[in-house]
């Protein structure tokens, strides 16, 4: 409560917080520090690209490294889009393949929340980057860090 600076990204990230793929969020970390009211996961491998608010400066796209994804994979499982809490905002969604679902394609899927009222400054990704390009992963790491140190 006395502030601090926080970047959540990876697998399954909000796997810790909850053992359900449609979570709801009234109270604790998720709820009070992220300020993200609830989550949706997408088990398949449907995740393919990261689609950024230009508007805020975020990139445009990122998308799946395939000389570091298994041959195997379409895509990238259990990322999650987020449903923002009051004073924290969408800074990019989630696109997948041919199986997408309708509720994460386009969905929330990187968080910032710099609620004024509050000391705390976090962003939460919902995808993990290492499978990423490495130049589009760094451009979104490199300008959510300038953000939050804003």
């Amino acid at each position: 409560d006395e502030g601090g600076r926080l970047i959540l990204v990876g697998w399954d990230i909000l796997g810790p917080f909850t053992s359900v793929d449609t979570a709801s969020f009234a109270s604790g970390f998720v709820y009070r520090y992220l300020r993200i009211q609830g989550g949706l996961r997408d088990n398949g491998r449907n995740f393919v690209k990261f689609m950024g608010d230009t508007d805020l400066e975020y990139p445009a796209s990122i998308t799946i490294d395939t000389e570091k994804m298994p041959g195997s994979w379409a895509g990238i499982d259990k990322t999650w889009t987020f449903t923002p809490r009051h004073r924290t905002e969408g800074l990019g969604t989630w696109h997948g393949g041919y199986d997408a679902t309708e509720p994460m394609e386009g969905g929330i899927t990187c968080v910032r929340n710099f609620n004024e009222v509050n000391p705390w400054r976090t962003i939460v990704i919902g995808f993990p980057l290492y499978f990423m390009k490495n130049d589009e992963a760094s451009a979104l790491m490199m300008r959510a860090v300038e953000d939050i140190d804003g």
